[in-house]
């Protein structure tokens, strides 16, 4: 979950990317849809894990 302080900073960076300025409730929404992209993006798939799981194993 993303905090209040987070939220502040995306409106920050967003402003100095794009020079507008976005509400705090618009911030909310891009930044946690990006923040769900990115957990999905960055998750190890099932197969890898297992193989790193068996790999650990057999040392």
């Amino acid at each position: 979950m993303l905090t209040k302080a987070d939220i502040l900073e995306y409106q920050g960076i967003y402003f100095k990317v794009f020079g507008q300025e976005i509400s705090y409730e618009e911030a909310l929404e891009q930044s946690s849809r990006l923040f769900n992209f990115f957990k999905i993006i960055c998750k190890p798939e099932a197969d890898q894990v297992n193989s790193q799981t068996e790999n650990y194993e057999k040392e």
